[in-house]
């Protein structure tokens, strides 16, 4: 357990612990950062990064976005049908203009962000809102604006059908 510890606070120190040897220190690191399904950054570095971003009044573009009917992909069709929903939303993503970098950030949840507003082109698959970056302090402000504007997304798309 302490070896992991060390791994995920200091990764370069471990590789010249007699414990372990670099690859896996890498290895575990990968697992510790990476979603294995979509291959984005997770939530830790995601807080960390978009944290540092704001702090150096560094502008930017952040996207939430939002998968549409996951759970009823996964009960009606499994899921691997869900798991397919989600590789495909996350290719969508990672294709988007201007990328700086995404993350996926709950079940059906990605943030990305982006150096230029980028052309989200609608789609069925996803809900997405975009917000720029000088309007929030925080990582949490950030997160709280964009969940308005997703929420009130979701609802217009709802009474449009």
């Amino acid at each position: 357990m302490c070896i992991v510890w060390c791994v995920l606070q200091n990764p370069q120190k471990i590789c010249y612990n007699s414990y372990m040897n670099c690859k896996k220190c890498e290895e575990l690191l990968n697992k510790y950062r990476y979603d294995s399904l979509t291959g984005m950054k997770l939530r830790h570095d995601y807080e960390e990064e978009i944290q540092k971003l704001l702090d150096n009044d560094i502008k930017f573009y952040y996207v939430l976005w939002d998968v549409n009917n996951l759970h009823k992909v996964n009960r009606d069709l499994g899921y691997s049908a869900g798991d397919k929903l989600i590789k495909m939303c996350s290719n969508i993503i990672k294709d988007t203009d201007f990328l700086i970098e995404c993350y996926r950030i709950g079940g059906d949840e990605f943030v990305s962000t982006h150096s230029n507003n980028p052309v989200l082109i609608p789609n069925k698959l996803m809900t997405s809102v975009t917000v720029l970056s000088g309007t929030a302090n925080s990582v949490s402000e950030l997160v709280d604006i964009a969940d308005v504007l997703l929420t009130k997304s979701k609802y217009r798309r709802r009474s449009d059908r």
